[in-house]
């Protein structure tokens, strides 16, 4: 990655959070002649792979140090003997999770086996199944389990 301005580190900066890429612009400090030249020199910034690349590694490192937080959030709901039965269940769920651990990651891993090297390409049909069914409750996980719940129309 090429070195980056001041001016180019700022826009990036304030582009990761969440400003417009003229806001990003004008706050960065670039001249503001009139709102045309600001929003092209925004639109070269934003189209400008360097830049690009320095808003994803801002945005992971923000998101790396809130996982770290809500990691010992969970490790403190995890240990508090006072906090609800469910609250500690669900808390454990998500820490295995996170961290691979979870009963369908395992019973993957049982059927295909850990430290497979196989290409997906060279996966049965059937492990593919059980990496879709896998990825399919992991998306109902991370969403919050979907319950169904008839109403009384009589109410």
């Amino acid at each position: 990655m090429a070195k980056l301005t001041d001016k180019q580190r700022a826009f990036a900066a304030a582009k990761a959070d969440g400003l417009s890429a003229a806001d990003a612009a004008r706050k960065a400090g670039y001249a503001v002649e009139s709102q045309q030249s600001l929003r092209v020199q925004a639109s070269r910034n934003n189209a400008n792979p360097d830049i690009q690349a320095e808003m994803r590694a801002i945005r992971e490192r923000a998101i790396a140090d809130l996982a770290t937080v809500a990691l010992s959030t969970l490790a403190d709901i995890l240990q508090d003997q006072g906090a609800p039965a469910a609250a500690r269940v669900s808390a454990s769920k998500w820490v295995l999770e996170a961290g691979g651990h979870g009963l369908e990651a395992q019973k993957l891993l049982h059927r295909i086996g850990e430290g497979d090297e196989r290409a997906v390409s060279q996966l049965s049909a059937a492990d593919l199944e059980a990496l879709v069914v896998m990825a399919a409750d992991k998306v109902r996980f991370e969403r919050g389990q979907v319950i169904d719940v008839e109403t009384d129309e009589t109410v």
